[in-house]
């Protein structure tokens, strides 16, 4: 639910429709699901406990805790390729795991969440704008720039991939047509100037698109 609402958020802030599937909304803010910051905080308090053996009632307290979240903890760890009990041998040895099972963990949440990325049928090009780092234009442009670049590198701004639409419905509204893919606006719109870049040139993360963006809009009346 929590993570629901998480998303929400960010397709508002980005001005995307609620149709974009939430695996691309994380990748390009960079964004991990919040049970990943969840689980650093569950593990560092574990960490903690660990040094805290003096106090009784504390320890008490600890033992019903993990009873209660056993099988949250197991399958916690079990996702991240440890068992339980090389766990709490490495925390004997006085190591703190906090840090390594968070890294594992958002490394695994970047790795599913890019496979997803590949096999996307709503937008099979973004896996071509793929970069480590947060875009360049969530940094520098103004909000209705940022806005209107995130649309279309998120697959928004063509109606190809709206499946439930019927074919007239996803032909191109600029000439009316062509299938609207983003190929065809850029390169077989007869009202529109053929470019040279590629689309994932056009799409780059730096904004570098963004005046044929706008002429795409124009032309469909806003």
């Amino acid at each position: 639910m929590i993570e629901r609402v998480q998303e929400k958020y960010i397709k508002w802030i980005l001005g995307l429709d609620k149709n974009t599937p939430g695996y691309i909304v994380r990748e390009e803010m960079k964004t991990d699901k919040i049970r990943v910051d969840a689980g650093k905080l569950a593990v560092k308090y574990e960490d903690r406990m660990r040094e805290r053996v003096h106090c009784k009632i504390l320890q008490e307290c600890w033992k019903m805790r993990r009873m209660t979240v056993g099988n949250d903890r197991e399958a916690y760890y079990k996702r991240n390729g440890y068992a339980i009990e090389e766990i709490e041998r490495r925390r004997e040895n006085g190591r703190w795991m906090y840090v390594e099972l968070c890294e594992r963990d958002r490394d695994i949440e970047k790795q599913e969440r890019r496979e997803r990325i590949r096999e996307s049928r709503y937008n099979d090009k973004y896996e071509k704008l793929l970069h480590n780092n947060l875009p360049e234009y969530l940094k520098r442009e103004s909000k209705n720039k940022i806005k209107m670049i995130a649309r279309f590198r998120c697959g928004n701004e063509e109606r190809d991939n709206h499946f439930w639409m019927d074919e007239k419905e996803r032909l191109c509204r600029i000439c009316g047509e062509g299938r609207e893919t983003m190929e065809h606006m850029a390169k077989e719109c007869i009202e529109m100037e053929a470019r040279e870049e590629r689309i994932e040139e056009l799409l780059n993360g730096d904004g570098r698109g963004l005046k044929w963006m706008k002429e795409v809009k124009r032309l469909r009346g806003g």
